[in-house]
């Protein structure tokens, strides 16, 4: 072999070498699972779901809750923009993936059993089935709504609609709570699943008059947090409840609530073991504090 030969063959034989090293690294950094900065990412999802979030006149995000997220990031570091989108499929990635920050949901077994953590609580509603006032009437059980083969709209993927369902009361599932009302608006369900706190807003923004509507049935009271997916890490679920102890220690809850009571014209409260909440405007136990 001539000399010009020998080089080339050594020229090529160092870059297929390099090529391979190069294969094997990359395989290597995947493979033993070493820390790729693109995988931690923690996504940040919520809905359109007034007054705890929703887009302003603006196409702005804002609500109850987001503001209270956005001082959570802050606290912690976390700069991740927002990202909205139906209720239904934030739902379905924060089940199937980590690293998914959802909000505003509710704590129940099922979401325990799927391994959630939750942080807050951030609001606590009071959730009901509404009927038009012309058609109303007083339920004593979930059992009687289903006797009366009731046709109930309920947001698709919330915890309040499954519990009907499962108690064997007809749902017809919505994207947004706004369609339901307007389902029941053009008489095509019996009743419409909203919560006192989100009930003044969408119907400010529907015309619908309060007076239109009944309270039937009280499902119950329950409080909604920041949900964190299984498989996000430990590290980071800590870092976020930990923001949340700290938010807890300053004020800004209290003013949240002066904010928001002010914009909703409705009256806001704020306790530690129950995030915002509404308040009758005659209760002095513990407005805007605590």
């Amino acid at each position: 072999m001539d000399l010009k030969s020998k080089i080339w063959g050594y020229v090529f034989g160092r870059q297929v070498w390099r090529f391979c090293f190069c294969i094997f690294t990359f395989w290597m950094i995947f493979s033993i699972g070493l820390p790729v900065a693109a995988a931690d990412d923690l996504r940040i999802i919520t809905t359109v779901e007034p007054p705890t979030n929703y887009l302003d006149e603006q196409g702005r995000l804002t609500g109850t809750s987001t503001d209270i997220v956005r001082a959570l990031q802050k606290i912690a570091g976390i700069e991740t923009e927002i990202e909205v989108m139906p209720w239904s499929r934030g739902y379905l990635l924060a089940k199937t993936q980590p690293n998914i920050a959802l909000f505003t949901g509710g704590r129940t077994p099922e979401r325990v059993a799927l391994g959630f953590e939750f942080v807050g609580p951030m609001v606590t509603r009071r959730h009901g089935i509404y009927m038009l006032s012309e058609k109303s009437r007083d339920f004593d059980s979930l059992e009687s709504i289903a006797d009366h083969k009731l046709r109930i709209a309920g947001l698709r993927g919330s915890w309040r609609p499954a519990l009907l369902a499962k108690n064997g009361i007809f749902i017809e599932e919505t994207d947004s709570l706004e369609a339901g009302l307007r389902m029941l608006q053009a008489k095509r369900v019996d009743g419409w699943i909203s919560s006192d706190l989100e009930l003044s807003q969408i119907l400010r923004e529907s015309g619908v008059r309060r007076s239109d509507l009944q309270e039937t049935f009280l499902i119950s009271e329950a409080s909604s947090y920041l949900l964190l997916s299984k498989g996000t890490s430990a590290e980071q679920i800590a870092v976020l409840k930990d923001a949340f102890e700290t938010l807890q220690k300053t004020d800004l809850l209290m003013q949240l609530a002066q904010k928001w009571s002010g914009i909703l014209e409705v009256p806001f409260s704020f306790s530690r073991d129950r995030g915002l909440f509404l308040t009758s405007g005659d209760d002095d136990g513990n407005r805007f504090g605590g």
